[in-house]
C-alpha cells in the first residue's frame, strides 16, 4: 500500500497544475509532523520541531504537495531510527545562497529546513542517488548495507519511490535539496525556498 501510494504522489506531483499561495513553511512542518504522530510513536521515535525565531519564514507554496513530500521525508526518517532515538527537524532564515546550483543571487533569503535523524544512515552512493534528479525513475534501497545498489528486489516497502516526488516538488517550489549521511551515524537533509516579502 506504501509503495502504491509512492507511485500516486510521484505521478501526481510531475503531472499536477500546483495551486501556491503565501505560507509559513514552520506551519507546513508542523502539520506534517501532526501526520506521523501516531506513526513515531508506535515506533518510540520522537519528531522535535524549532521554527525559525526572530524573522518569518513566508513562502510561496502549494501546501498539500509540500506536506506530502515532508511527509515522505520524515516517514523515511521514522522507519530508520530505533526506539529512543530522536528526529530533529529545525526551520530557519539563512541569506546566503544554497548548493553551487541554485540560480539565486548571494543575499537573497531562504527558509532553510533541515531533518536530522538518529538512525541507520546510508552509504554515499546511495545518497547520491537519492539526490541526483537525473535518476527520475531509479528504485533505490535504503537499507543500511553499504552497496548503494539499485533497481534490487523489495524486501519491504520503503524504497525511494517517494523521494523522486520529494524532488519534483522541491524543484517546482523553485528549491534545492542537499543531504549527508554515514552508515550508522543518521542522515541529514537539508532543503531551501526562497522567501516571499513580508
Amino acid at each position: 500500500m506504501t509503495l502504491a501510494q509512492n507511485f500516486i504522489s510521484d505521478s501526481t506531483a510531475d503531472a499536477r497544475d500546483y495551486q501556491f499561495a503565501v505560507a509559513s513553511v514552520s506551519d507546513v512542518l508542523a502539520e506534517s509532523i501532526e501526520a506521523l504522530w501516531s506513526s513515531a510513536t508506535a515506533r518510540e521515535v520522537g519528531v522535535v520541531l524549532s521554527a525559525a525565531q526572530n524573522h518569518h519564514d513566508l513562502i510561496r507554496a502549494d501546501s498539500g504537495m509540500l506536506t506530502r513530500a515532508f511527509v515522505n521525508m520524515l516517514e523515511n526518517a521514522i522507519r530508520h531510527s530505533p526506539p529512543g532515538a530522536v528526529i530533529r527537524v529545525c526551520c530557519s532564515v539563512d541569506e546566503a545562497p544554497g548548493p553551487s546550483e541554485t540560480h539565486r543571487a548571494p543575499g537573497t533569503q531562504e527558509a532553510v529546513i533541515t531533518i536530522h535523524d538518529e538512525g541507520t544512515g546510508m552509504a554515499p552512493a546511495k545518497l547520491a542517488l537519492l539526490l541526483d534528479p537525473a535518476q527520475s525513475s531509479a528504485v533505490v534501497d535504503l537499507h543500511d548495507d553499504t552497496e548503494g545498489a539499485v533497481n534490487e528486489p523489495m524486501r519491504e516497502p520503503n524504497h525511494g519511490f517517494g523521494f523522486v516526488m520529494v524532488r519534483q516538488v522541491v524543484s517546482a517550489h523553485d528549491g534545492w535539496i542537499a543531504g549527508w549521511s554515514m552508515v550508522g551515524a543518521g542522515t541529514t537533509f537539508a532543503l531551501g525556498f526562497p522567501l516571499v516579502a513580508a
